[in-house]
């Protein structure tokens, strides 16, 4: 049944409606708009390496998630699929993270068939042992690709620093040994455990007629048998397992070197996300990093006009699937730069977080920042492809950008505050820098 929800700050509704065939469909018209955005989002990521089937407890190598998103362009017919997509005016391509993997189109024209095209192609997999020798070759170029990028080096080296056995502490593609040992037949295995209707999404943004996207998503294939997908591991009997991401970090300092100009490092604050509460909790966390290091704030222009920091820290609130009981709702505050001395801009980090905590927070410095941040959120409706995105990563959290709406306008200084007690602890801090050789 079709429902539609309202934001007095936006312009149209989002529909949302799960078809028979258990897939989630999310539309958000934008009359007016000549460019339309679909991305079909799997529940299904980096972080998910292990599933059950039946009582057995699979567990598969990391970059699996990844592999499966690349071998499925490729077609029994032969097919480039994104030759296809252009000749009807489309453009298509895919992404897997953490938490979600998601194929996206945009296009102009031809949306009917672009919407089949994208149906078909995500349905159809096509894994032997031939190509897929062939993709742990390429994949493995990538692999050492990242490895040579002195960010993604430090942003992974924190990840591993802040935690000791949640799998996000891995590479999304994984490593070059591990995709050695993906097979054609894990890759089926792991497609009909996670690409279920009722594990996927289908986003719609543009000018879309509703009536044709039910009709095509409503010939989206149904589970082809009943295998239990999951985010928790469960024991044989049942029963939750319990091997809990511990409370402290795995390491509070790392460090390596690299042909760079500058230092680099990424400063973290470990959390974790509540189910019960988590579109209230990322627009805090959002909201109060900004208060803390933002480019207006105090703190930033002080030690940057000392000399103690090169640019503008970047901030990122980065958190997990919101699930009860979960030991993947993991969350962190990173802040991250470059400067002379690393070391000391952690130390200056530090001893403004425990100010902050022991002062609070100015009021008008909260309500300008949470202005700022509504009004940018509001202004990204104006781009097809940036509503897209952002719902894409919403699905995996349960949530949706009209519940972030809702979060903005009733946020205030009491919950960033709070936001503050629980996730700025000094004592489950981490930094990772990268050196210049």
């Amino acid at each position: 049944m079709e429902t539609a929800k309202h934001c007095e700050a936006l312009e149209e509704p989002l529909y949302v409606n799960t078809l028979s065939n258990g897939i989630k469909c999310y539309i958000i018209p934008r009359n007016n708009y000549v460019e339309k955005h679909v991305a079909i989002c799997v529940n299904y990521g980096s972080i998910d390496t292990k599933y059950m089937k039946g009582a057995k407890l699979i567990e598969t190598p990391t970059g699996t998630a990844h592999f499966l998103e690349h071998k499925l362009f490729e077609q029994r017919d032969g097919l480039v699929i994104t030759d296809e997509f252009a000749k009807l005016g489309g453009s298509v391509n895919a992404f897997t993270n953490f938490t979600n993997t998601a194929y996206h189109f945009t296009t102009m024209e031809r949306f009917d068939k672009n919407l089949a095209l994208l149906l078909k192609f995500v349905t159809e997999p096509y894994f032997t042992e031939e190509n897929v020798r062939k993709e742990r070759g390429i994949i493995a170029q990538e692999i050492n690709m990242y490895r040579d990028d002195p960010f993604w080096r430090m942003y992974f080296n924190l990840l591993r620093a802040l935690y000791r056995t949640c799998p996000i502490r891995e590479d999304i593609a994984g490593t070059v040994e591990s995709i050695e040992r993906i097979t054609s037949d894990m890759l089926y295995a792991c497609y009909e455990s996670f690409y279920l209707p009722r594990n996927m999404a289908l986003i719609c943004v543009g000018e879309i007629d509703r009536e044709t996207v039910y009709a095509a998503a409503s010939h989206f294939p149904h589970a082809r048998q009943d295998i239990t997908s999951c985010r928790r591991p469960l024991s044989a009997s049942g029963a939750v397992s319990q091997d809990e991401e511990p409370e402290g970090v795995a390491l509070a300092y790392y460090e390596e070197r690299m042909p760079l100009a500058r230092p680099m490092f990424s400063i973290g604050f470990k959390g974790r996300t509540r189910p019960e509460d988590a579109a209230d909790t990322i627009i805090a966390a959002r909201v109060l990093m900004d208060i803390i290091a933002g480019e207006s704030s105090e703190f930033f222009n002080r030690i940057y006009s000392a000399g103690h920091l090169d640019s503008p820290f970047g901030l990122e609130y980065l958190c997990g699937p919101s699930r009860e009981n979960s030991p993947l709702n993991y969350s962190a505050a990173i802040f991250s730069g470059s400067a002379e001395d690393p070391r000391h801009v952690l130390q200056l980090l530090t001893d403004e977080v425990l100010r902050l905590g022991r002062q609070g927070i100015d009021r008008q410095r909260f309500e300008q920042i949470k202005r700022k941040h509504y009004g940018r959120f509001l202004r990204g409706f104006n781009t097809i492809g940036n509503i897209g995105a952002g719902m894409v990563d919403l699905f995996s959290k349960e949530l949706d950008y009209f519940e972030l709406a809702k979060s903005y306008e009733k946020l205030t200084l009491d919950s960033v505050t709070e936001s503050m007690s629980a996730l700025m602890n000094p004592l489950r801090l981490a930094c990772s820098v990268v050196l210049p050789v």
